[in-house]
């Protein structure tokens, strides 16, 4: 008999604990749901230090080039809300129609199903609370520090002109290409790990002027179809097929510059294959790693110049005062050509050039001999071909 009542109780007391699991694993799964596994998305909104009470805020994505007004709400008592469903994580902006500063730019966030904390004020944005959304923040976070590593650098080498020798400007120029060399592998790591969402491809894109064609071409091959859903980058892919064209013993693609000297345009084949090499060197007033080899290729200038051949200097500076002060300051008693739109200048684009300096030589029939390449690579070419 005491047997069987302690079985009784022991049964009861089975019930009674798997109850209390039920009930445990439904809290868990509620609680897992309200943490990022909802199947719909809920941006809760905060204004601060700005009059935006009453506007308008719309949700907008891209469409191209062109926004496109998905959803609007009414900011009130400095909040709002918006919900929805999202197939797929897209880039969205959020974009007050009145009370922002005239300097505020709307930040790309993603947006993704879960539970998504936007705090707005007069000239900035921030977004956090689900995975895509962190992860991107991290990113932007660490690009902060890659820029500043960078801006301080050059603060440093600008203040240190008048003393400056040979051995420093090495210096500057080998830890100028250290912090370059780990900010890109850092990107495709990113880029790596998120090549199978818009995030990734959002951060390709950003970066499209930081990394090496390599670079690029090598997570696009891994790339899931959710990469590809910002239209940038299938004309990132379609710029490196073409530039596959280029190559030596082609004509290199003409293109209109500025010339320094008369203050007009004209096509870069005005100055290439009339019978002599030409080195043409790509480079910006704003880039360190070029004004430090301006030393280096004067003297390449000079070893070579006796012998026919020729020296243009394509800037792709965005002011044409500083371009023309770089020459000045610099003493570059050359041809000087510029396209002052930076690297969205013809020359980037039609050649697919994504790191400054860069150096191709020119045969003295307009043929490339080598495209891209570095100062080196150049000086041995020639040093072979007249040498020989």
């Amino acid at each position: 008999m005491a047997k069987e009542k302690k079985t009784i109780l022991q049964k009861n007391i089975m019930s009674g604990m798997a109850k209390t699991i039920s009930c445990m694993l439904v809290i868990f799964m509620t609680v897992a749901c309200n943490r990022g596994d909802k199947q719909e998305f809920e941006i809760y909104g905060k204004v601060t230090g700005a009059d935006m009470e009453g506007s308008l805020i719309y949700l907008a994505g891209l469409e191209g080039n062109t926004l496109v007004y998905a959803d609007s709400t009414v900011i009130s008592d400095s909040t709002f809300v918006f919900t929805g469903i999202q197939d797929k994580p897209q880039i969205k902006f959020l974009i007050p129609l009145r009370g922002v500063h005239p300097t505020y730019v709307p930040r790309p966030f993603i947006l993704e199903n879960g539970r998504i904390g936007a705090t707005i004020s007069d000239s900035g944005m921030y977004v956090s609370g689900t995975p895509l959304n962190d992860e991107l923040n991290k990113y932007r976070q660490k690009k902060i520090e890659f820029d500043s590593k960078k801006a301080a650098l050059h603060a440093t080498y600008r203040d240190s002109l008048q003393k400056m020798t040979k051995e420093k400007e090495n210096s500057f120029l080998e830890q100028y290409k250290s912090i370059e060399k780990a900010e890109s592998e850092y990107i495709v790591d990113v880029v790596d790990k998120n090549n199978d969402n818009v995030l990734g491809g959002y951060i390709l894109l950003e970066n499209r002027y930081i990394l090496s064609n390599e670079q690029k071409k090598t997570v696009l091959s891994d790339a899931k179809d959710e990469f590809f859903l910002l239209d940038g980058i299938a004309s990132i892919d379609e710029s490196l097929k073409r530039r596959n064209n280029i190559s030596a013993g082609q004509k290199i693609p003409d293109v209109k510059l500025l010339d320094n000297n008369d203050g007009e345009m004209h096509n870069l084949s005005e100055y290439i294959g009339k019978g002599n090499f030409s080195i043409i060197n790509v480079w910006a007033s704003w880039s360190v790693p070029s004004v430090v080899e301006i030393y280096d290729l004067k003297s390449v200038a000079k070893k070579y110049g006796s012998r026919g051949v020729e020296l243009l200097s394509i800037s792709i500076d965005t002011i044409s005062d500083e371009w023309v002060k770089a020459i000045k300051k610099n003493r570059m008693y050359w041809t000087n050509l510029a396209d002052l739109k930076g690297w969205d200048s013809n020359v980037t684009l039609r050649y697919q050039i994504n790191s400054i300096p860069s150096y191709t030589l020119i045969n003295p029939d307009g043929t490339i001999i080598v495209f891209d390449g570095t100062l080196e690579e150049v000086d041995i070419k020639l040093n072979q071909l007249l040498n020989n």
